[in-house]
């Protein structure tokens, strides 16, 4: 455990020392990689080759600096061909520009998995919006909805962009090559050559795209307020610049839309006024609250679309279906498949709904074929929904989950949330910052089977009305004024 919070604690320092250094540098504040969001394992996923000896670490940092050259070469030769997509902007005054992520060609704004509850309100007041979406998908372009007001950022650019960014990308990916080499601490020499070598792929180089297109739309829009995701990501921070590049008086306001803990980072970073969002607007109390403690922000400046009500009596629902919720990384997914294929091994008590994450959405049957070869063998016992979450919850007695916010919705109904602790250095489940007993706890499949008749579950079920009081994204006191 010591281990693991040095290292969190190295991450952190080092790269929150850099971009408050650079806080004005468009390049620097690009660069994703830099932004350590938080101890988790998805998030230490892209650190892990800090751990590696010096050798593999070496042969890894060739490899992938070989390979982001060519694919970077390459794009810039076949930048031409995308210079005739670029999107037409209309000047005009409106209220609202809005920063959100599209995960499929299906994105409309009623199905908006961040503000779409939003988007109603400001209909209903005839408020004007702009929609600008980053897409997670390669799909650039291809929305099967036709829609109003919304532009979806390019990963491409014309030639002479390219150049340039390239050109300057490299120049930077130089500089701290050898500030790395100038360093005698094993991790920071490490972490300098991996940060030099982000700056040549990864988000960097589309963040910066992004920047100049939302700076351009913004210029074009005039809008009195710019609203973005909040998660600790670079682009936020880009968002918020460019905003208060074009008009210092134009509102930056931040949405949470999921769960803050005590082991987040890079959304507690206080930069400076220009890269800092004006206000920041939580999903629910519990966010609200470990931010002020963790900022010392001024509260006036912190609003919850969610507030405390009557949640009606916690009832323990019959069945054996268990609804299995992963996180968006296939090491997850995988560490899950594992887990359930070796209890159903040795019983067969429980049934399970398995529930991908929206970025693998049409992408399941592969991954399944690919990391889960005797899956035949258990097509009676776990089911690859494609249903609506409702239908699944309802069919569902527990919830199997490590990290996904998928297990709130489960609590509001009733179900009996089961934290799959895997991990020997540090717990991956966000309830326990609630402080009561929130879940039941299994780290062997051979133990599954005595928690479904846990005497904790009727103590959780107790509990049930402040966790969610504390967690729950209800969206019962939405205002328009927060984002305005």
């Amino acid at each position: 455990m010591n281990n693991l919070k040095n290292f969190h604690n190295n991450l952190k320092n080092i790269s929150n020392k850099i971009i408050k250094k650079n806080f004005n540098n468009i390049l620097i504040l690009s660069n994703d990689w830099l932004y350590y969001k938080r101890l988790h394992v998805v998030e230490l996923e892209k650190y892990k080759i800090l751990k590696k000896n010096i050798l593999i670490f070496i042969l890894k940092y060739i490899f992938i600096f070989l390979k982001s050259l060519i694919k970077n070469l390459i794009k810039i030769i076949l930048s031409l061909k995308f210079y005739f997509k670029k999107q037409k902007i209309q000047k005009e005054k409106i209220d609202i520009v809005f920063v959100t992520y599209k995960f499929d060609s299906n994105y409309k704004i009623s199905n908006d998995s961040y503000f779409s509850e939003i988007y109603k309100k400001l209909h209903y007041k005839k408020k004007k919006y702009f929609i600008i979406a980053a897409n997670h998908q390669k799909n650039f372009l291809e929305n099967k909805n036709k829609i109003k007001n919304f532009y979806e950022l390019n990963k491409n650019a014309n030639f002479l962009l390219e150049v340039d960014i390239f050109i300057k990308t490299f120049f930077y990916s130089l500089k701290y090559f050898f500030l790395a080499l100038s360093k005698t601490n094993t991790f920071e020499i490490k972490f300098y050559l991996l940060f030099s070598l982000s700056f040549l792929y990864g988000n960097t180089l589309d963040n910066i795209k992004y920047y100049y297109q939302i700076l351009d739309i913004i210029r074009k829009k005039k809008p009195k307020s710019v609203v973005s995701i909040y998660e600790g990501h670079a682009l936020e921070r880009l968002i918020f610049k460019a905003a208060k590049e074009v008009n210092k008086k134009i509102k930056t306001v931040a949405y949470n839309h999921s769960i803050v803990s005590n082991d987040h980072n890079a959304i507690f970073l206080n930069i400076k006024n220009k890269i800092n969002p004006d206000r920041i607007v939580f999903a629910n109390q519990l966010s609200k609250r470990i931010y002020f403690t963790k900022n010392k922000h001024k509260n006036k400046n912190l609003f919850c679309v969610s507030k405390s009500k009557s949640w009606k009596k916690s009832l323990l629902k019959k069945g054996n279906y268990c609804l299995v919720a992963p996180e968006g990384l296939d090491s997850e997914n995988i560490k899950m498949l594992d887990f359930i294929s070796k209890y159903l091994r040795v019983s067969d008590n429980l049934k399970f709904i398995w529930r991908f994450h929206p970025i693998y959405l049409g992408k399941e049957k592969k991954f399944i074929k690919k990391n889960f070869y005797d899956f035949d063998n258990f097509k009676k016992k776990i089911i690859i929904s494609s249903n609506k979450l409702n239908d699944d919850i309802k069919m569902c007695k527990f919830i199997l989950y490590r990290g996904s916010t998928l297990v709130i919705k489960g609590l509001m109904n009733n179900l009996i949330p089961i934290n799959l602790d895997l991990d020997e250095n540090f717990k991956n489940n966000f309830l326990i910052d609630s402080k009561i007993l929130s879940n039941l706890e299994t780290s062997k499949p051979e133990n599954l089977d005595n928690l479904i008749n846990n005497k904790n579950i009727k103590i959780i079920l107790k509990n049930r009305k402040k966790i969610l009081n504390d967690y729950a994204i209800i969206n019962n006191n939405i205002k328009i004024n927060y984002f305005l």
